[in-house]
């Protein structure tokens, strides 16, 4: 690995650049003379870094995006097409089929969700993904007016709202109902409702036991209790 993939600055330049500019046509040799090096060298360290050629990861990233639309908003396939960078929305199409196997309409109704989350200069999270039965909880609905790292937002209010829980935090995305939502299960049930207004919750049910499949990482805002459910 070369020494420039250690420097905070070069990779920041070249993270920053790609998700600025996923919109747009990624010419790869004018992202390597926006980070000031060579075309070889910037594929060389992209690897190093992340695992994926540059393209792989400017195409998955895209298509992480255009799929978070898909689910949760209700854009028309051609207007998130061309946000996402994508020529059409054929285009668009062509890559959740061939990525997932399934139609965009069939990703928007199904249970699975795909994410390829941008680079961050973190260290690998292991995933688990299992099917667990979840016990009696409290559901709470969190809404903001972005999608972009609602999970940490919503997990964030509700331990600063009940900083001492000991409970189990279970999220997933939820209904849109005009804002982006997110919905947390809470194992502990013997909280104040009343409060939940007050750190942007709206809305609390009761759910009996029910199993799901979930995708847990061994670390997280919290602790590795919490777990976000997957297809």
């Amino acid at each position: 690995m070369s020494e420039s993939v250690h420097n905070s600055a070069y990779t920041e330049s070249l993270f920053r650049h790609i998700e600025n500019n996923l919109p747009f046509d990624l010419d790869v040799g004018l992202l390597s003379s926006a980070c000031h090096t060579s075309y070889d060298k910037l594929y060389r360290d992209f690897y190093s870094l992340t695992g994926h050629p540059v393209k792989e990861y400017i195409r998955k990233r895209r298509l992480s995006n255009a799929l978070a639309l898909i689910k949760t908003s209700d854009m028309g396939l051609t207007d998130i097409a061309f946000r996402c960078g994508y020529s059409s929305h054929q285009a668009m199409c062509r890559a959740v089929r061939r990525t997932l196997g399934v139609t965009p309409s069939g990703y928007k109704s199904g249970g699975a969700y795909y994410f390829f989350p941008p680079y961050r200069n973190e260290p690998p999270q292991t995933v688990a993904v299992s099917a667990e039965t979840v016990p009696r909880t409290l559901r709470v609905l969190f809404y903001h007016h972005s999608l972009k790292n609602i999970e940490n937002l919503a997990v964030g209010a509700f331990l600063t709202a009940f900083p001492d829980y000991g409970g189990r935090i279970f999220g997933m995305n939820g209904e849109q109902n005009g804002k982006f939502c997110y919905e947390l299960y809470l194992t502990d049930i013997g909280n104040d409702c009343d409060i939940f207004n007050e750190y942007g919750f709206e809305m609390t049910y009761e759910i009996p036991c029910f199993s799901a499949t979930f995708a847990t990482a061994s670390k997280s805002v919290t602790d590795s209790s919490t777990g976000g459910q997957a297809g």
